[in-house]
């Protein structure tokens, strides 16, 4: 077995398609929040890759890390993306701070299995399709 098969099918063993990542399919450009739609492979030189939803090419490994979301104000719009990327409703979050309306997450979902988001919690897509938020508050994050 090449070490190529091998790094892919180790990738496989705990990363069935589904898997929520965050690509980098530009080596200088933004971050694709998505989710794997294919097992690792070989791939020549490029080493073992994976296809990810909203990205038409293969990627190499190397350029897709694994995990949840945090969710940050920086990357609120790349994860609102995704969703809709995912045909799951998603809004702002918001709260009155010093008497002004601001945004502080994100509702995912409709009622009565949407989940909220605040910034610095964790998003987790499972490969159902359902989202699922981890507390920062609880120090599950």
């Amino acid at each position: 077995m090449s070490p190529t098969n091998s790094s892919a099918e180790r990738w496989n063993a705990s990363h069935p398609p589904g898997t929520q990542v965050i690509a980098y399919p530009d080596r200088d450009g933004e971050p694709l929040y998505t989710w794997t739609r294919s097992l690792a492979m070989a791939h020549g030189r490029s080493g073992p890759v994976v296809l990810v939803e909203g990205h038409a090419a293969v990627l190499p490994l190397s350029r897709v890390d694994a995990g949840p979301w945090k969710l940050t104000p920086e990357n609120y719009g790349h994860i609102d993306e995704a969703t809709d990327r995912d045909n799951t409703f998603a809004k702002q979050y918001t709260a009155a701070l010093d008497g002004q309306i601001v945004t502080v997450g994100m509702r995912i979902g409709e009622r009565p299995d949407r989940v909220i988001a605040r910034f610095g919690d964790v998003i987790v897509r499972h490969g159902s399709g359902v989202y699922t938020v981890r507390s920062a508050e609880s120090g599950a994050a």
